[in-house]
């Protein structure tokens, strides 16, 4: 795994995390809103709902996956994550 690169997740929107990746790790820095965590095979088509996501309950995740996927998260008002992939 790479050093972590922080990322800012804007308020009510899906941002892609990670692309591609089989294996790694997502942090939690800002606990100050709810988080939501979706994954794609890489090259699916983004979320466009929160149903489509399920609530990020712990401060980190570990991603394991066979297949190359792309990671989501969603803020409720916005935050902050470390990703090491």
């Amino acid at each position: 795994m790479t050093n972590p690169e922080i990322i800012e997740i804007p308020a009510e929107e899906w941002t892609k995390v990670a692309t591609g990746v089989k294996n790694g790790s997502v942090w939690i820095l800002d606990h100050s809103t709810e988080y939501l965590y979706t994954t794609r095979d890489t090259g699916d088509p983004a979320p466009t709902s929160t149903e489509e996501g399920g609530i990020f309950e712990d401060k980190d995740r570990y991603i394991y996956n066979t297949v190359l996927i792309d990671v989501y998260l969603y803020a409720k008002t916005g935050g902050k994550v470390a990703v090491a992939l």
